[in-house]
Formats: structure tokens, C-alpha cells, sequence
């Protein structure tokens, strides 16, 4: 249960800080990016960190794989374009994976 509690504030770091950058590229459709991004990252995030904790797939694999789950939910559930949804994808794990180096945890 510890471990659970300590990566909520992970998990909640991540999300806030994704929804700021899709905030500033989503100049509409903002309620609708914002929810969809909160269940993508629901969803990526734990399974991800469970996955590299677990050593099943290394950090960049893992974060390749995200990119990739999170556009295509873009794409497919948001409904945003292939190239709007990849660029949304890799820009919000792009900032969250370069903060996993500099936060501690």
C-alpha cells in the first residue's frame, strides 16, 4: 500500500503538467483533450511504471510505447489528427520524461 501511495504524487505531477502542455497546443477542443488526456495517462502511467519496476521493458521502451498508446488515443478517441495527436503525445511525455530526471523519486 506504501508503494501505491507514494506514486500517486507521481501520477498526479505527470498529469498536471501534460494538461498544461496540451492546454497551450489545444487552442480548442480543450475540455475534450483534457479528459481524454487524464484517461490516457490513468491507464499509460501505471502500466508503464509497473512495467519498468517489474524490469519487463527498459524506461525508453516503455516510454516509446506510451507515446505511441497515448497519439493513438488521441487519434482515435479525441479525434484529433494523426499529426496533431503524435505531436501532443511526444511534447507531454517529452517534458514529463525529461522532469523523471530531474524530480527525485
Amino acid at each position: 500500500m506504501t508503494a501505491f501511495v507514494d506514486y500517486l504524487p507521481l501520477l498526479g505531477l505527470t498529469i498536471l503538467v501534460e494538461l498544461g502542455i496540451a492546454m497551450i497546443l489545444c487552442r480548442t477542443r480543450r475540455g475534450t483533450v483534457a479528459r481524454d488526456l487524464i484517461l490516457l495517462n490513468l491507464v499509460s502511467h501505471p502500466l508503464a511504471t509497473w512495467c519498468v519496476s517489474e524490469e519487463l521493458l527498459t524506461w525508453t521502451t516503455a516510454e516509446i510505447l506510451v507515446v505511441a498508446l497515448e497519439a493513438a488515443g488521441y487519434a482515435a478517441v479525441t479525434r484529433l489528427p494523426w499529426r496533431r495527436a503524435l505531436l501532443l503525445a511526444c511534447a507531454c511525455n517529452a517534458v514529463t520524461a525529461a522532469l523523471s530526471y530531474i524530480l527525485p523519486g
